[in-house]
């Protein structure tokens, strides 16, 4: 999908667990960042364009590991 995404902040559930959604910005590329409840950090290769495509794949490979 082409939309980018400036800011992200959100809670989401899979299966029993709970998870923090997050998009962090350095000088040079951003990365998202998904913390779970018990502070499991997983962090997604640098991104230069966050796209809610990216958001969803993401999302995809790492809650099916």
């Amino acid at each position: 999908m082409d939309i980018d995404v400036k800011e992200l902040n959100m809670v989401i559930t899979s299966g029993e667990r709970t998870y923090r959604l997050m998009i962090r910005k350095s000088d040079d590329c951003s990365r998202l960042i998904l913390i779970s409840e018990d502070y499991e950090l997983i962090e997604s290769k640098c991104i230069d364009h966050v796209r809610l495509g990216t958001i969803i794949n993401f999302l995809r490979t790492v809650l099916t590991r």
